[in-house]
């Protein structure tokens, strides 16, 4: 609980004291922006006159609005200053890797004790490169929540749950996710842990539905 709480201390500091947007998080701060005032209204979109070169998903976007609007809806009602809902998107999208990241420190002390577990949350909590990007909605960070999941459900053994994660970490957000989460999937496989049908049984599906 304490190392949850120290997490998102950390985390809350470095986004209220830096709320502005980087030029690399543009395209999903936009997207967010769009689909929480623009809503259905699609022509009003700004991905439509400016889509980028590289081509994104916007599942991540939609997922942080979805939770955002209520909050935002609220702040219209009282006439805050629409800046302010940048701090509403930022804090949810947190709220996401926090979680995600409390997953996996939970793993990481059943499978290697507390004392492991309290020197993960000082190492990450005093580096300010992942603390600080937590609250920025970049494709490695929408991509981050996912690879954590997998991660834990991983060392949790749970393959089925593993290999959705993982898929939805490599096709949806970063494909070359599949290099470090490839490497599990092998590390099973070497291990007899999980079975060539079994992992056909679970990623077929899996490809299919997140594909569909």
């Amino acid at each position: 609980m304490y190392e949850d709480i120290a997490l998102g201390f950390a985390a809350a500091v470095h986004l209220f004291l830096c709320p502005f947007t980087k030029v690399e998080e543009s395209f999903n701060m936009q997207a967010m922006h769009d689909l929480i005032y623009h809503r259905s209204n699609l022509s009003q979109y700004d991905h439509l006159e400016f889509p980028g070169v590289v081509p994104r998903s916007f599942l991540g976007p939609i997922a942080v609005s979805f939770v955002s609007s209520p909050f935002v809806a609220l702040l219209g009602v009282l006439r805050v200053n629409k800046f302010v809902s940048q701090y509403v998107v930022r804090i949810v999208l947190t709220s996401f890797v926090l979680i995600a990241l409390r997953k996996f420190r939970l793993s990481v002390e059943r499978s290697f004790g507390r004392g492991v577990s309290l020197w993960f949350v000082a190492i990450a909590s005093s580096q300010f490169h992942f603390i600080y990007y937590m609250s920025r909605p970049l494709p490695n960070i929408f991509g981050l929540i996912p690879s954590l999941v997998a991660s834990h459900y991983w060392m949790e053994q749970k393959h089925l749950r593993f290999v959705a994660a993982s898929g939805v970490a490599v096709i949806v957000f970063r494909s070359e996710l599949l290099v470090f989460l490839g490497l599990m999937v092998l590390i099973e496989l070497q291990s007899r842990r999980l079975s060539i049908t079994a992992l056909m049984k679970y990623s077929l599906p899996v490809a299919g539905a997140i594909l569909g």
